[in-house]
């Protein structure tokens, strides 16, 4: 497994877990780990470039998703009005084995083996 970034919330009473983690296509920001988005993987329409955001369609363009320190993978993505830089999918996460360590605030990832 291969250490990311990430980013760890609990709430203001400690009974919530939210997970951030660094990412660097398609824009470089901290996406919301979310495996109720049943959507494509979301990138931020506030952190697009022009060029970036004319190939983001609401269907969804195949395009390059990047944990930070990983090699890209080829996924559908669009942009959304977000209030947060992104936030990964459902099925972008059926891809990864995902570790969270919290005691050490540390996350982890491996490509899923295949099916």
């Amino acid at each position: 497994m291969t250490r990311v970034r990430a980013r760890v919330a609990s709430g203001t009473d400690g009974r919530s877990l939210t997970v951030f983690l660094r990412m660097a296509a398609p824009t470089s920001g901290w996406y919301l780990l979310d495996s109720g988005n049943l959507d494509l993987v979301l990138a931020g329409s506030h952190g697009l470039s022009d060029s970036l955001a004319a190939v983001a369609g609401a269907e969804g363009s195949p395009g390059p998703v990047q944990l930070d320190g990983l090699a890209p993978i080829e996924v559908p993505w669009r942009a959304a009005d977000l209030i947060y830089d992104g936030a990964l999918s459902e099925a972008f996460m059926r891809e990864w084995v995902f570790t969270l360590d919290l005691s050490n605030a540390e996350t982890w990832v491996a490509r899923a083996p295949p099916n």
